[in-house]
């Protein structure tokens, strides 16, 4: 009876998804930060060579909130993540309008200095996971 419940369970602990991840990117990567701007975060990720047309930009997940509509340039991509904040006030009438936070069921388990992009190459979803991100000042 042991041994089942030993077989069960090996069983179950194999059949647990697993995150797949690239474990490097297509396209060399130079460097990738964040920076903070009035009510956004901007995600920059700067390649070494231009980005060929093949690739489809969909998502980034970061700080438990998602970014579409990436911004594309020569060799670099920027997503912006809204983080307006909430108005806290005596008068009420000038805390209207704020919202209460969505949460949002992100498909991947991220600390804060994780990030994980979504792309398509061929039609073909890849993901890529960014380790340590760090912040740099707006210039």
């Amino acid at each position: 009876m042991r041994k089942i419940f030993v077989l069960i369970v090996l069983f179950l602990v194999s059949c647990a998804p697993k995150e797949s991840f690239q474990q490097t990117f297509p396209i060399p990567i130079k460097d990738y930060f964040y920076s903070k701007s009035e009510n956004q975060l901007v995600f920059t990720v700067e390649f070494e060579k231009a980005i060929p047309s093949t690739f489809v930009f969909e998502k980034l997940y970061f700080r438990g909130k998602t970014a579409t509509n990436p911004e594309l340039k020569f060799n670099q991509v920027q997503f912006k993540i809204d983080t307006k904040a909430l108005v806290l006030d005596g008068d009420v009438s000038n805390e209207y309008g704020n919202q209460p936070p969505l949460e949002q069921n992100l498909p991947f388990n991220l600390t804060p200095a994780e990030a994980v992009l979504t792309y398509k190459i061929n039609n073909q979803v890849q993901h890529y996971k960014f380790k340590k991100v760090v912040e740099r000042a707006n210039f």
